[in-house]
């Protein structure tokens, strides 16, 4: 086995291991943390999610930035073994199923982390008009939460979905259902 063969199978599998790292935290954001904030108060839910959404940026993007461009030299490297064989395609074809994440998010998520923070910001501030109804009823600031928090629940699938296909299609295209 040459040295180039082992530096694609050592990628190989950790591209595999990144992808599930990145999906199974994503998901267990959507699946486990979101829907715990939902029990805290309007300011510890904040804080939390705040916090949450900082960790993310720190880890999680830097994370998928490196795993796109594992994708990337993936394919260039069995372009260069084996030109536009069925496992380069295939590497092709799972970068392009991982690079519309980055707009995704740009999209359709941060606008929602800044809004919380916002949110944050005018309660510290004591913008709170009321706490709670005379009925029990939830503010309008804990109703926005509840609504952005959700929303985010929702749409922080459009990027574990990707990261979870992109690592089930690498350990595919490494399996010898693909071929050469």
């Amino acid at each position: 086995m040459t040295s180039l063969q082992t530096t694609h199978q050592t990628l190989h599998l950790a591209t595999i291991i990144g992808f599930a790292f990145v999906g199974g935290i994503s998901t267990c954001l959507s699946i486990w943390i979101m829907p715990l904030l939902q029990h805290a108060s309007p300011l510890a839910r904040i804080a939390q999610f705040n916090s949450t959404v900082h960790k993310g940026g720190q880890y999680l993007q830097p994370s998928s930035r490196v795993l796109s461009a594992c994708l990337l030299t993936l394919t260039v490297l069995e372009y260069l073994a084996d030109g536009w064989g069925a496992r380069c395609w295939a590497y092709a074809c799972t970068l392009l199923v991982v690079l519309p994440v980055a707009p995704y998010e740009v999209c359709c998520i941060f606008w929602i982390n800044d809004r919380v923070a916002e949110v944050g910001r005018e309660l510290k501030a004591g913008n709170e008009i009321k706490e709670k109804g005379d009925d029990g009823s939830q503010s309008a600031v804990e109703e926005e939460l509840e609504e952005l928090i959700g929303m985010w629940r929702r749409r922080n699938w459009g990027r574990a979905g990707p990261a979870l296909a992109a690592g089930v299609a690498v350990a595919i295209i490494g399996s010898p259902l693909l071929g050469s």
